[in-house]
This record gives C-alpha cells, sequence and structure tokens, in this order.
C-alpha cells in the first residue's frame, strides 16, 4: 500500500486511485474491515488498515489506476 504503483492518493483530494488488482480482490480487503461501511468507504477503511502508523487515506471514491505499460515492454524481460 506504501508504493504509489498500487496506491495513489493526495492528501485533500477526494479520490484515491488503486491498481487492478485491489479492485479485482476488493472482497478480500473489504473482510478485514466489518461492514458498518459500504461501497468506495469500506474499501478505503480497509486499505487504511496496511498502511504504516497514524497514516490514513482520507477519500470517499475509488478510481482505478492506469495501466502501467512498461510491465509489458520486452526491454523489461
Amino acid at each position: 500500500m506504501r508504493s504509489p504503483r498500487f496506491v495513489q492518493w493526495t492528501p485533500g483530494s477526494d479520490t484515491v486511485k488503486v491498481t487492478r488488482l485491489i479492485l479485482d480482490y476488493r472482497s478480500v480487503f473489504q473482510g478485514i474491515e466489518p461492514a458498518t461501511l459500504s461501497g468506495d468507504r469500506h474499501l478505503i477503511e480497509s486499505l487504511n488498515h496496511f498502511l504504516p502508523g497514524r497514516q490514513r487515506i482520507l477519500a470517499s471514491k475509488v478510481a482505478p489506476l492506469a495501466v502501467d505499460e512498461r510491465l509489458n515492454d520486452v526491454s523489461n524481460r
């Protein structure tokens, strides 16, 4: 969760961007946090459990990160 490759959020922003992997396995992440919240807020609170110390994501919306095309680059092999 600390890497901007997986989670990107700027303090003051209403939206956190997360990798498709997190979105595809959303239910696994949400299983950590009791279901007192729903939708995007539930996922965000669940992701906060993985952040170090007192860091927290204070957003209300989740959006997918653009796919990193460098992963498919032949020079990376």
